[in-house]
């Protein structure tokens, strides 16, 4: 299905009946790498996957960074008159939901955080490495986001009081600061760390995390 929204048309795929529960992807990704979880869960919420701007089926704007992605999820939930949400968002997909929280929490009544971070220099030195070398177009907007955001303050992160599920894999790209600084800084959270997964493995095998979802939501 497909939403206009002020300045962008975003697909999405609407499964199930029940609270909202809305799907936000990575980095390169689209709606489909949740398909596992999704299928699970479908039974228990009306699920809204969605392509984020630039990304999948969703319109091709050259214009893409957290704060827009935010915003196309707020005209997203009122368009569709859903009311209080369940969001869960995973790498650059949690990071628009931390946004989406300090912006508009009256919109969200709980969301599940895979993998964000706050801040470029949270990536430790490997990681850096790492992506440097998988990603093959340097100059892509969606790669220079990596690198220039997000720029989360701590003191803004500290507002937050939507009640949310924190995940990290055991061996994630972050630095371990950051994930201790978050758990610390966001009220009503609770974190997990997942033993033995990086940053992608997890998503990847994320049905994996159906009781998680199940028991927080």
């Amino acid at each position: 299905m497909y939403i206009d929204l002020q300045s962008v048309r975003l697909f999405y795929k609407h499964v199930g009946s029940g609270e909202p529960l809305l799907f936000l992807h990575g980095n390169s990704e689209d709606h489909t790498i949740f398909d596992p979880l999704v299928e699970k869960l479908k039974d228990h919420y009306a699920i809204y996957a969605i392509d984020s701007r630039d990304h999948g089926r969703s319109g091709k704007t050259g214009q893409i960074n957290y704060n827009l992605m935010a915003d196309d999820i707020y005209g997203f939930i009122t368009k569709l008159n859903l009311g209080q949400v369940n969001v869960a968002g995973f790498s650059d997909g949690a990071i628009t939901t931390l946004i989406l929280s300090m912006e508009h929490p009256e919109v969200l009544k709980k969301m599940i955080l895979m993998g964000p971070n706050t801040n470029p220099d949270d990536l430790t030195p490997e990681a850096v490495a790492f992506l440097k070398d998988i990603i093959e177009d340097h100059e892509s907007p969606l790669f220079k986001m990596i690198f220039t955001e997000p720029q989360l303050k701590v003191e803004d992160l500290a507002k937050i009081n939507v009640p949310s599920l924190l995940l990290f894999g055991q061996n994630d790209l972050f630095k371990q600061e950051m994930i201790t600084m978050l758990a610390n800084t966001l009220k009503n959270t609770t974190l997990k760390i997942l033993p033995g997964h990086d940053h992608i493995s997890y998503i990847v095998e994320n049905d994996l995390m159906y009781p998680d979802f199940v028991s927080f939501l």
